[in-house]
């Protein structure tokens, strides 16, 4: 006798399994350890009060958060003349420098955007000598909690649980990313507004030595074309004041 085939429109198990979800957690760069430790220069306006200070700013991380990632990557490749590298290297099978931008960048803004997020950040506190905000880690910490929280309602609650969880995760993954962004835009502002009294000539040599390999091949790499360029060693910023430059000079590693 033929076995009787489910029902189509059987109800599902509240437990029955699932495809997994990806998490929206803040994947990428981070300044911790010894590198931070090294930071010296404090943020424009800190990430908590970032929304207030740029309401504008703000919504345009809500709504279009991939463009704003993506114009603050060309920011800061203009200011410091570095290439382009795929998540600035945090991924191991993108350890080499593009050749061109686009549509490299345009592609990690639409497909990675935490991850291009983190590494804006990671990008502008090392270059410009600025240490993490004081509500970094509780934010970023609070945002990971809920995330597993999630993912193990996924595993052991209801559906329905485990989808609103999910929801109350991505909300703060976004409001998370907004309030980087807006931080993030306020501070190239006013780097360079200084910059177009001082110009740029790279990060300070204690924060050098302590990057990831792949970041200070990077640096090296243009310290090496401004000396081509420029026919001397190029000058290195001392720690900056409030996380922006100072004069100072470099001793080519």
């Amino acid at each position: 006798q033929a076995r009787r085939r489910p029902s189509l429109l059987a109800p599902s198990r509240p437990n029955s399994a699932r495809a997994p979800r990806p998490s929206g957690g803040m994947p990428g760069m981070r300044v911790k350890d010894d590198l931070a430790r090294a930071l010296t220069g404090q943020w424009k306006v800190d990430m908590f009060s970032a929304p207030c200070s740029s309401p504008c700013k703000f919504c345009c991380g809500m709504c279009i958060p991939c463009c704003f990632a993506h114009s603050q990557r060309g920011k800061i490749l203009d200011v410091t003349g570095e290439q382009y590298l795929c998540c600035g290297g945090s991924c191991p099978c993108c350890q080499q420098p593009c050749q061109d931008r686009e549509p490299w960048m345009c592609l990690e803004a639409c497909c990675c955007l935490h991850v291009a997020i983190m590494t804006n950040r990671f990008m502008i506190q090392t270059r410009f000598d600025i240490q993490n905000d004081a509500c970094d880690d509780t934010l970023l910490g609070v945002t990971a909690c809920i995330n597993i929280l999630a993912d193990c309602a996924a595993i052991v609650a209801d559906r329905g649980t485990a989808e609103h969880l999910h929801h109350c995760a991505d909300c703060v993954n976004t409001v998370v990313c907004s309030c980087m962004l807006t931080q993030q835009a306020i501070q190239l502002e006013a780097i360079e507004e200084e910059l177009a009294q001082r110009p740029y000539g790279g990060p300070p040599q204690h924060i050098v030595i302590v990057l990831p390999p792949t970041q200070q091949t990077m640096v090296q790499a243009t310290q090496a074309l401004r000396m081509n360029v420029g026919g001397a060693p190029p000058p290195l910023m001392a720690p900056f004041a409030a996380g922006l430059p100072m004069a100072g000079q470099l001793e080519t590693p």
